[in-house]
């Protein structure tokens, strides 16, 4: 679906031109009930649902927005186009209904009594769904103007898309994120029936039932999560603590980031160093081991360290170090942030 929006954004975007502030985007919704294809010279028209477009004559939309794949009568697609002033569409491109529908929401007005609801989003275009009377919507909180959201869509007789629930995301239900680097000691994998479990070093976690590993969607997709082996695990904990989202890579020895905690250790007894990483205070555990002198650690600032894995299979802080840049503008590595999504968006 990002592939396909990006398309359709460049395809929009290269054919505004001198007439750009006089158009509006617009994502049309539904069931093709008539479609009088346009040509190059003469309009046409398109029928979605219980909403009529007139499709301006152009010799470049006229073959790209009315391919035979999807401008089909009968068939269930969203439209996506470029109107001028009058409400007639000057460039467009049909594809199916994306499953979640995601955007960002310009406006939200729940179903009351016997009123029906609405929905404004933006994708490529501005879509707007109704929300029939009764649709549950208590697990979508209110948030403010432009919240990135998925919502589940049907089509009803007369053809016009409308919103059946909000579809969570994995995504959406990450309470925090961390980083453990270490030994993996036990890996059991969740099914559809039972969850899983994964020990690194001293530290388990439950895995969410359901969950599927599918690996990093830009990069390696081989689960690395196995015993024995020295690895970084990035993740994602449920507001419950399991964990329901996470990737796993080669074992990183050394990291940069901004300090959430640290207890320093003492002759008898090991300290913690805790890395944070934007809202996320308790992302990274690191164990430093008695007799160790990592020197001031302020809460707040800035550091870098070296670790190993210790006997028990923990990261061990061995040394703390400056940054250092091969060419100027190129800093340290910090952590991993960003955690892939499982959903369809």
């Amino acid at each position: 679906m990002r592939v396909l929006s990006f398309v359709i954004a460049c395809l929009l975007v290269s054919s505004l031109g001198a007439q750009a502030q006089e158009q509006r985007s617009l994502s049309a919704c539904g069931r093709i009930n008539a479609f009088t294809p346009a040509t190059a010279t003469t309009d046409g028209s398109i029928a979605i649902g219980t909403r009529t477009y007139v499709l301006r004559a152009d010799a470049l939309y006229s073959q790209m927005g009315q391919n035979r794949l999807a401008l089909v009568v009968g068939r269930e697609v969203c439209l996506n186009g470029a109107l001028d002033a009058s409400g007639a569409m000057l460039s467009y491109i049909g594809h199916g209904i994306p499953q979640p529908y995601c955007g960002r929401v310009q406006s939200l007005r729940a179903p009351t009594g016997a009123v029906a609801g609405s929905l404004v989003i933006q994708d490529t275009g501005i879509a707007t769904f109704s929300i029939p009377v009764g649709t549950d919507l208590s697990n979508d909180a209110p948030s403010p103007y432009g919240t990135y959201k998925c919502y589940s869509l049907a089509v009803d007789a007369p053809g016009d898309a409308y919103v059946t629930g909000r579809f969570i995301r994995t995504v959406d239900r990450v309470a925090s994120r961390l980083q453990i680097c270490g030994r993996v000691l036990e890996y059991t994998r969740a099914t559809p029936t039972a969850a899983g479990a994964v020990q690194i070093g001293s530290r388990a976690l439950t895995i969410e039932r359901g969950f599927v590993y599918t690996g990093d969607p830009a990069g390696d997709r081989v689960d690395r999560t196995v015993v024995g082996t020295d690895v970084c695990l990035t993740g994602g904990l449920s507001a419950t603590g399991e964990l329901i989202t996470f990737i796993t890579g080669q074992f990183r020895d050394s990291a940069c980031s901004t300090v959430g905690s640290y207890r320093p250790p003492s002759t008898a007894t090991d300290g913690m160093l805790v890395l944070s990483v934007a809202e996320h205070p308790d992302y990274m555990r690191l164990i430093v081991a008695r007799g160790t002198d990592l020197g001031t650690v302020a809460t707040g600032g800035h550091i870098c360290v070296r670790y190993a894995i210790n006997g028990n299979g923990d990261a061990t802080v061995t040394s703390r170090f400056e940054p250092t840049s091969p060419s100027p503008g190129v800093a340290a590595k910090p952590p991993v942030t960003q955690l892939p999504s499982t959903s369809t968006r």
